[in-house]
């Protein structure tokens, strides 16, 4: 997954992942885009930061741990943008779930924008996933 920091007056997309080798098939199927080798903390500053599938593959990681570091994400992306983030994830009310996802609670997340003092909007779709612009 890579996550997408996107300036909207003279644009400016810039890739980062926490692969390497993501990031070199990035460059070569994408050539001229910038893209960074690191994770959240690598960010630029940006209008908006987009992330795509980063928080649903928790692997071995314990609940609690995995919604700390997605806490930890979401808040140096929103400290890094301008006017705001987006991201996406799976949601808790999936009945198909595998022990590897992640599935959050939209409530959970919806809460901890609001107590960062941003506006929240959430678009749930069939197969259980939301996103938060």
């Amino acid at each position: 997954p890579i996550c997408f920091p996107v300036t909207i007056q003279a644009r400016t997309d810039t890739g980062y992942d926490v692969s390497g080798n993501m990031v070199r098939s990035a460059i070569k199927r994408y050539p001229g885009r910038i893209f960074i080798h690191g994770g959240a903390e690598a960010l630029r500053e940006a209008d908006w930061t987009l992330a795509s599938g980063i928080f649903n593959v928790k692997c071995d990681a314990t609940i609690a741990e995995w919604e700390a570091h997605i806490l930890r994400t979401l808040a140096q992306m929103l400290a890094k943008s301008r006017i705001g983030i987006g991201f996406n994830m799976l949601c808790d009310l999936a009945t198909d779930r595998k022990p590897h996802l992640y599935y959050g609670n939209v409530e959970q997340y919806a809460l901890w924008a609001l107590n960062q003092e941003v506006k929240v909007t959430i678009y749930q779709d069939v197969k259980y996933e939301y996103k938060r612009f």
